[in-house]
């Protein structure tokens, strides 16, 4: 499938287009022609006023109800809306019900994001719950597939807690050890 896109101004600082409006022609999510103008027939033609076009852009803070409240909202209706507003890539944060504290729930992240209309990855839960109380297993979620670590919305407040989070995030925990208890 074609898609031919009028008169866009290109937001790109690494093209050689940036800051220009070009033509865009995509064949099947792939760029094959950028010019000033393209004409084609029987191509689908999107134009609107003041139109402009950049990479895609990733949300690194979203609350969703999925896994645990999916009668509210599921990820599929997030990756709708992330993509309706132009973000390719979105961060799970971790309190969701149950929270992204365990392999299992990254898992289901993962599973359920694959062929999303958007990229879907999960920020692990740095607590138990986000309760801000026991750590999580940090290492072993990073190697479920977790990007990042974070309570979420509940801030973490003892400084202990922050400290050793960011200790064992800054190498994957390879060389830490906890020389407060």
């Amino acid at each position: 499938m074609q898609l031919l896109i009028r008169a866009a101004r290109i937001i790109d600082n690494y093209s050689p287009y940036n800051g220009q409006i070009k033509d865009i022609l995509i064949e099947n999510d792939t760029i094959i022609e950028i010019a000033d103008r393209i004409d084609m027939a029987d191509v689908p033609v999107y134009e609107a006023h003041n139109l402009h076009i950049s990479a895609g852009w990733v949300d690194m803070r979203v609350s969703a109800h999925d896994p645990g409240s999916e009668q509210k909202e599921d990820l599929q209706s997030v990756c709708r809306a992330a993509a309706a507003g132009g973000f390719t890539e979105i961060a799970i944060l971790p309190n969701t019900s149950p929270a992204l504290d365990s392999k299992d729930t990254i898992g289901y992240v993962q599973r359920v994001g694959q062929g999303a209309l958007v990229k879907i990855h999960a920020v692990g839960a740095v607590t138990k719950k986000c309760l801000g109380v026991d750590f999580t297993e940090m290492i072993d979620l990073s190697h479920a597939g977790a990007v990042a670590f974070s309570d979420g919305t509940q801030p973490i407040q003892n400084t202990h807690t922050a400290a050793t989070a960011t200790a064992v995030g800054s190498d994957d925990g390879e060389d830490y050890e906890d020389k407060n208890n």
